[in-house]
């Protein structure tokens, strides 16, 4: 059990996005997704011509796990807050609106990012990672959380 909740977000966070990533790796090899998640995350950086390589990849790997640290501290508090009752939607809520929408859809549709995935694929690989990385991240804040609590 872990007692703080900075510590056990970020470490849910990081666990958190590995099954979307490997998500994101089949979708990728079998031609449905067009961009790796980290050349996504690196492309906010870097323009489009220079997002290939090791440290290109590189680069991505530490935005997308900052990333995804951040976002389970953020579900960890959340619970926190609220109660475990539900931690698979409040999971997903959060997720989904504050990664999906706010910074894939608002926040690169503004110019916030060089590499911007247009295709249904690409973006349907990245709701999924992120329905997968809020259900994960959420399990392993209530799972490894000692105080958070069973309800508000």
């Amino acid at each position: 059990m872990i007692e703080d909740n900075v510590a056990l977000g970020a470490a849910a966070g990081l666990v958190g996005t590995i099954p979307g990533l490997i998500i994101n790796f089949i979708f990728v090899q079998s031609g449905i997704s067009k961009l790796y998640a980290f050349q996504i995350s690196g492309g906010i950086f870097v323009p489009d011509r220079a997002n290939t390589g090791f440290l290109m990849f590189l680069l991505g790997a530490v935005v997308w796990l900052a990333t995804s640290a951040l976002m389970g501290v953020i579900i960890t508090y959340a619970l926190d807050y609220t109660g475990r009752d539900f931690w698979w939607l409040k999971g997903i809520i959060l997720t989904v609106t504050l990664l999906f929408i706010g910074l894939y859809g608002i926040l690169f549709s503004m110019g916030g990012a060089h590499i911007v995935p247009l295709d249904l694929g690409t973006n349907l690989t990245l709701f999924l990672d992120n329905l997968v990385f809020g259900l994960a991240t959420a399990y392993l804040s209530v799972r490894w959380g000692s105080k958070i609590r069973d309800g508000a």
